[in-house]
């Protein structure tokens, strides 16, 4: 399935420049292949339509994660003086994000993967 910059942003017209969309698109295509076990890419009709969706709704989490990294640093969640401990944020948030974001685009099309 091939799409690009303008498919993007006749949808999100003021969302991302084209150089962070296409930055971030070989990661969520490589994501779409996972969580539907490649079948995203030869999707016909309305199953297309929201495919594409599901993969631009991909883009836009990844896009907020490293927006969210940027203006955060490591994402530090608590710190202990005692013997000093550091805890930090996982990266699971992210691919919850990630997973919501394309699983509502996905969901009753028969796409996604069972596992």
């Amino acid at each position: 399935m091939t799409v690009d910059y303008s498919d993007y942003k006749a949808l999100y017209p003021a969302r991302l420049t084209e150089e962070e969309f296409n930055g971030l698109l070989p990661s969520a295509r490589a994501y779409m292949d996972v969580v539907t076990h490649n079948r995203w890419q030869s999707a016909a009709g309305w199953k297309r339509e929201r495919a594409i969706q599901a993969l631009f709704a991909a883009v836009n989490a990844m896009a907020a994660d490293q927006s969210a990294r940027n203006a955060q640093g490591a994402r530090l969640t608590s710190v202990s003086n005692d013997g000093y401990t550091e805890s930090y944020a996982s990266d699971g948030a992210l691919g919850a994000a990630i997973r919501s974001a394309a699983l509502e685009w996905l969901s009753g099309t028969g796409l996604v993967s069972a596992l």
